[in-house]
């Protein structure tokens, strides 16, 4: 991000939100076929506003995944809470 250009933003009376998404497979899998009931992923989001010229979380979740798709269990990630 260029922090310069921060506060054109805020003179205008304008701010910054966005989602960061990331996901992983556990298992490699053949991308020609469907795969079984044994295959798992991780995938997770964070949530980030620009307050000022800070960048802020507002709220971090991932999980691991099954066919369904269901959460087989919360994962903890801990991204920085702020970045100035």
């Amino acid at each position: 991000m260029r922090r310069d250009l921060v506060h054109h933003l805020a003179s205008e009376g304008l701010t910054l939100f966005w989602t960061v998404l990331t996901e992983s497979e556990l298992h490699h899998t053949d991308h020609f076929t469907h795969p079984g009931t044994e295959y798992r992923w991780i995938s997770g989001s964070a949530s980030y506003i620009l307050n000022g010229d800070t960048i802020e979380l507002i709220k971090a979740t991932a999980g691991r995944y099954q066919p369904g798709p269901e959460i087989e269990h919360p994962v903890k990630w801990v991204p920085r809470k702020t970045e100035s």
